[in-house]
């Protein structure tokens, strides 16, 4: 990374660039996702966390999902053979929507989408079953990290600190308000967040 500005974003070098990241002659999200199953078959009978940050998509060309989509496909279908998914709850989500196309910026719809990032779960089926019918409604409303933060603390069983908690509800156990704004949900202005009027 330059020296003088290793976060640079762009066509230069650093973690934020559009170029293709590596460590020591292979894939960076190659060797995340490794490292997480390892993670996972080195202790299995611990209740487990794990978080991986893939910033490779993070460029202008959508060229480097070409090597990011196959590693996570393989990884997850690893999972699935070896039944590791059957008591894994993944969430696959991004911090925010396209905002390479500039042209999209100034429609609504496509200003909505960059503001609305995308989240996927998947849950084992007994989860699915339990709690299938907040799932599906919560899936049209507005949900945020806090959300996902107070669902793993409540399935987890864990007591945390008061000041953690900006919201009681949760993706699983509770439905979601039906008109819910960004202001609500205690999404600041550093996060990404838009509702068309």
């Amino acid at each position: 990374m330059p020296k003088t500005d290793p976060f640079t974003f762009g066509f230069g070098r650093g973690p934020y660039s559009v170029s293709r990241k590596c460590l020591a002659k292979r894939d960076l999200s190659s060797m995340s996702f490794e490292y997480m199953y390892k993670f996972w078959k080195t202790y299995p009978e611990s209740r487990k966390h794990f978080q991986a940050r893939i910033i490779a998509p993070h460029e202008f060309t959508g060229e480097n999902n070409r090597f990011v989509d196959p590693i996570l496909a393989e990884t997850l279908k690893k999972f699935d053979e070896e039944k590791l998914l059957d008591d894994t709850i993944v969430y696959i989500y991004s911090d925010h929507g396209d905002h390479i196309d500039f042209l999209m910026w100034n429609t609504v719809s496509g200003y909505s989408e960059l503001m609305n990032p995308p989240m996927f779960m998947m849950i084992p089926d007994h989860l699915a079953e339990k709690h299938h019918e907040n799932l599906t409604i919560n899936s049209q409303r507005l949900m945020t990290h806090h959300q996902i933060f107070n669902n793993n603390i409540k399935y987890l069983e864990v007591t945390p600190s008061d000041r953690t908690l900006k919201n009681g509800y949760t993706l699983f156990y509770d439905t979601a308000p039906v008109k819910g704004t960004c202001e609500s949900e205690h999404v600041y202005e550093d996060c990404k967040c838009f509702l068309p009027k």
